[in-house]
């Protein structure tokens, strides 16, 4: 999996995170075992990306695989700055609402929590081992305004929050660093092209052959309880005014979350589907 299509992923776990401002409880444990497949695959995809570097770092001919080495490098590192700034996201979002976050297994045996795996500190107090483990229980679902005030301040009036010099909140940030990085992908893309590394055109076709996976990696399908809760019409509606998000690309399922199980769709991503 390229760098591109593992920011996708992980854009995504940050969307379940602010769906989590108006849908039951019963729909966001949906969304968090959504989060703990994606992280299980593109944990087993990062190893591949990572044995990739390691061929151009131990290659024999360095002076042959320095033009492409160095294209490489480029993406890995503002890559890593995506990931590592969304981790951090997430991993303040739940010690926000449960005050501590359980990382690797919450569960033992015995079906009791593991103490020993809740931490309590900051995401900058972590170690780096700790900051790549994933996050393994989201307890509290009733506090719907914590991914907002984390999130998106701006938008909150009175919100004591860190923003940036431009007066923009995590959400917006990630925003535009996802844009920058989109920008730094196009220009390797030409680069390789100008210097005959890659087939005139192929760069666009590359284009073209992600353009359905982005515009899926935003499509959206909201529901609630069904029947009179309108909860999934009020997301649907923040999701556009507050998110950004194309009106076209979000779809309201009336039939609610029990309609949606009980025609066996699918409620988790992963190598299983429940």
């Amino acid at each position: 999996m390229s760098p591109r299509q593992k920011m996708i992923n992980m854009m995504y776990l940050v969307l379940t995170a602010l769906l989590a401002l108006n849908v039951s409880k019963e729909v966001l444990n949906s969304f968090f075992e959504v989060n703990l497949g994606i992280v299980k695959t593109t944990e087993s995809l990062s190893d591949k990306n990572n044995d990739i570097y390691s061929d151009f770092t131990n290659a024999t001919n360095q002076v042959k695989v320095k033009p492409y080495k160095d294209l490489a490098f480029q993406i890995k590192p503002e890559s890593d700055k995506l990931v590592e700034m969304i981790q951090e996201m997430k991993y303040s979002l739940v010690l926000s609402v449960d005050k501590k976050v359980y990382l690797g297994q919450y569960l033992d045996d015995e079906g009791e929590p593991i103490e020993d795996n809740a931490m309590e500190s900051e995401y900058a107090d972590l170690t780096p081992s700790q900051k790549k483990m994933k996050i393994a229980e989201l307890s509290n679902k009733e506090d719907r305004d914590a991914s907002s005030d984390l999130f998106n301040p701006e938008n909150k009036q009175g919100a004591a929050r860190i923003l940036d010099k431009n007066g923009n909140g995590l959400a917006t940030q990630l925003r535009g660093n996802v844009e920058s990085f989109r920008v730094l992908l196009s220009n390797i893309l030409k680069t390789a092209e100008d210097s005959s590394w890659i087939k005139q055109g192929s760069s666009e076709s590359l284009i073209d052959d992600l353009k359905p996976q982005l515009e899926m990696a935003f499509f959206l399908i909201v529901y609630c309880n069904g029947g009179d809760c309108e909860d999934s019409l009020h997301l649907a509606s923040d999701l556009g005014s507050l998110y950004g998000l194309p009106p076209e690309n979000i779809y309201v399922y009336e039939g609610g979350f029990n309609e949606w199980k009980e025609m066996q769709m699918p409620i988790t991503v992963g190598t299983e589907v429940r």
